[in-house]
């Protein structure tokens, strides 16, 4: 079995490496998996929960002041 691959069956488990991202091998592994659509709706859904949370962090700020 390749590194990075999952038994059939098993759900997916997100790796992600010591500096807290995901390698490219893994990366490949989750696209062949779930299909290619799926990853980039993963990917919008991804940056735009980072924008979110940095919208909101902004609030907090506003309100604290």
């Amino acid at each position: 079995m390749k590194s990075g691959s999952r038994p059939p069956g098993e759900p997916f488990h997100y790796i992600k490496n010591e500096g807290g991202g995901f390698k490219m091998e893994q990366w490949l592994t989750f696209i062949q998996q779930i299909g290619f659509p799926i990853f980039v709706s993963f990917y919008l859904l991804h940056r735009l929960e980072t924008k979110l949370e940095a919208i909101h962090n902004a609030l907090v700020s506003l309100k604290v002041k």
